[in-house]
């Protein structure tokens, strides 16, 4: 895996050539105006060249795809980093990658995306944004077609039974899901039983965004763990050690957490600040992923319930990285900006005092790029449980954009067709944001402050290759009994360590009712238990 990305590019630059292009009419904006080099392999996989020339896979959708010039009405969120409209090529990496998408899913498939924004974040924006769609579902004005908006928000649309089931569409476009841009188990995880009402992955710039990643200091790590690294097995630095790690399957939380021990120093003398050293920056909504990353899960499906609330909860896993948690933030090793006069729990690491930092992914576009006081910084997907876990998992961040299809959409001719189409739209607009927008992201995360090696650039594939999905993040509102009023089993475990609170006190306060309220739920969309 180490040299993965070189070898993939040396393999795809053997391949055999096959160049498809569609024809191209000057005069025609949509269908005919889109042309694309496709690599066709020994298998019959087609390849394109992403923004950066690299050939990623290409979707399978029938070149001869033509709803003329039919308007897709998206009704979408406003999420604090660009991600759905934008109407001509800027010189910005980002708003371009969009323009170039937005423009491929509409000359491909020769249809308008048309973007109507409403409000949604968590608590009243989940409220009012679900009102929204409800007011168009009793009215009966088939407002909109795509849905796409703040997860937490999908959870709260499905409560009310506003979202179409995607499985159930016959013939749609979809090829199970088995395609790169959507993540490996996307369907298993997000299904209700047989039923997926929404999707996410590559087709959404915030879950890229959102995805949670370990950044870490390189000089202060190369400093402090030197003659570590040279006893592990004569690394050039502690950098390369800490990769290897990764590589070898053997970075989990006891070694993350033993790394960021007795590190904390008061430089200024005066009580706890930002400008003292810590081990982990990070906070409750960004920690809180490490339940997820060590395979933990909060909904499950069941066959008699449908969905039941993970048995995890009372596990021997979860109770152990819970008084790990629990031992961590009892120290000052672990900063969150929540003790008084703390200030931010990011500013730690950004001011180069921090070992490491716990977040998303962009937070080196914000935080990072133009800062002289991180000089180098590299990334780490997060930890495993332990070694014996056989993958790393990404933990996205709520603040990422799930994709749905409106339950009262205008039908175009006939409901199958037009949910055909839609189904369409979804899979195109995934697969050239694998190519467009997914590579722009990293780029700009790991690649503009400097030079990367080519482990950052693998450590990314390994963070966007784990991303997983759990029920239990998206339907908060089913666990929590309402639109808004939400229960994440992940910020439980969080707030009780935070308290010094006995993790079986702590799940007893709230189980019976999330079993309760998940149980009416799934009676809601009609399943008899």
């Amino acid at each position: 895996m180490k040299n993965f990305v070189r070898i993939m590019a040396l393999v795809l630059a053997c391949m055999t050539c096959l160049l498809c292009f569609v024809a191209c009419d000057d005069g025609d904006k949509g269908k005919g105006n889109y042309e694309v080099d496709l690599r066709v392999d020994e298998n019959g996989v087609k390849w394109a060249a992403d923004e950066w020339g690299y050939y990623r896979q290409y979707d399978n959708l029938p070149f001869d795809l033509d709803y003329e010039q039919e308007v897709i009405n998206c009704l979408v969120w406003d999420p604090d980093m660009a991600e759905f409209a934008q109407t001509e090529e800027v010189d910005d990496a980002r708003l371009s990658s969009i323009y170039k998408r937005n423009e491929a899913v509409q000359a491909r498939l020769n249809v308008e995306l048309n973007f109507i924004t409403e409000h949604s974040a968590a608590g009243e924006g989940i409220k009012s944004f679900t009102q929204r769609v409800q007011r168009a579902k009793e009215a009966g004005t088939n407002d909109f077609d795509i849905i796409a908006t703040y997860s937490r928000t999908q959870g709260a649309l499905l409560l009310q039974g506003l979202l179409q089931d995607l499985n159930a569409i016959e013939g749609n476009y979809f090829e199970e899901f088995s395609s790169p841009w959507w993540p490996n188990g996307l369907a298993g995880q997000m299904n209700i039983r047989d039923s997926l009402y929404f999707v996410s992955g590559d087709i959404s710039i915030t879950a890229i965004d959102e995805m949670h990643s370990i950044f870490f200091n390189k000089d202060l790590i190369d400093e402090r763990f030197e003659e570590t690294a040279k006893a592990a097995g004569d690394y050039d630095s502690a950098t390369e050690w800490l990769y290897q790690m990764v590589y070898d399957g053997k970075w989990t939380v006891d070694q993350f957490f033993e790394m960021a021990s007795g590190y904390y120093a008061d430089n200024t003398r005066n009580g706890i600040s930002v400008d003292d050293n810590y081990g982990i920056c990070s906070v409750y909504y960004c920690i809180s992923s490490l339940y997820g990353s060590c395979n933990l899960k909060q909904i499950e499906p069941d066959t008699n319930k449908v969905l039941v609330i993970s048995g995890d909860v009372k596990s021997v896993r979860t109770t152990r990285l819970y008084a790990k948690l629990t031992e961590l933030m009892k120290t000052n090793d672990y900063h969150d900006g929540t003790r008084p006069n703390s200030g931010s729990y990011t500013a730690p690491f950004t001011k180069g005092n921090a070992l490491f930092y716990l977040g998303y992914m962009c937070f080196a576009e914000k935080n990072l790029i133009s800062n002289d006081a991180v000089e180098n910084y590299g990334i780490l997907p997060l930890p495993k449980y332990d070694s014996a876990q056989t993958n790393y998992y990404t933990v996205v961040g709520n603040a990422f954009s799930i994709f749905s299809i409106f339950v009262d959409c205008d039908d175009r001719g006939s409901e199958a067709e037009t949910l055909k189409m839609l189904s369409a739209v979804l899979e195109c607009w995934a697969s050239e944001a694998y190519r467009k927008t997914t590579p722009v992201v990293f780029e700009l995360n790991m690649q503009l402050k400097y030079s990367p090696t080519q482990d950052e650039t693998n450590m990314c594939e390994y963070i966007r290759a784990g991303i997983m999905f759990d029920l239990g993040r998206v339907l908060d509102s089913a666990m929590g009994g309402g639109a808004g009023d939400v229960i994440n089993i992940d910020n439980l475990v969080v707030w009780g360590a935070q308290d010094g609170t006995a993790w079986t006190t702590q799940y007893a306060k709230y189980l019976p009712s999330m079993e309760k309220n998940l149980e009416d739920f799934v009676k809601s969309l009609g399943y008899d238990i």
